[in-house]
């Protein structure tokens, strides 16, 4: 049994949800999956989840690029305060778990969800014990931060 027919034994028109929360440079890393899994699998729906116009334009490009039109690109504002709150420090990052709460009920439908960043297992505080997160590690291994074995 394929790997496509496993998965839709289990869901009629299972979604895999890419989340590109942690910035633009996400794109580089996460994108081309996405957009090989749509291709390679148009019986899944793969949703691309993104906050800011810079990261959805260079997804709308990859898409365009790769022939992936049906690979959906899902704008989710970020909470009110938690935008304001980042744009004051200057931390973009402190949207992250407000975005991750707002996406939580979208998520729980999910077959997997990929993300690029850690931030996102956080998911499992909001009970999503049952979906499965995958961390799709980025960079060359040769800029990992210290805090990484």
């Amino acid at each position: 049994m394929a790997i496509s027919d496993s998965i839709a034994a289990v869901h009629p028109r299972p979604e895999v949800a890419f989340l590109f929360i942690g910035g633009v440079h996400h794109v580089f890393h996460l994108a081309p999956v996405a957009t090989g899994l749509s291709r390679l699998y148009p019986e899944l729906h793969v949703a691309c989840f993104y906050s800011d116009a810079e990261t959805g334009a260079a997804l709308a490009q990859v898409r365009e690029e790769e022939g992936a039109e049906r690979m959906d690109l899902v704008r989710i504002a970020p909470p009110g305060p938690s935008e304001i709150a980042a744009r004051v420090l200057g931390r973009a990052s402190i949207t992250k778990l407000p975005l991750l709460f707002r996406l939580s009920g979208r998520l729980r439908k999910a077959r997997a969800v990929v993300t690029a960043e850690r931030t996102s297992a956080a998911l499992r505080r909001f009970g999503h014990s049952s979906t499965q997160l995958i961390h799709f590690r980025h960079g060359a291994g040769d800029r990992a931060p210290k805090s990484e074995k």
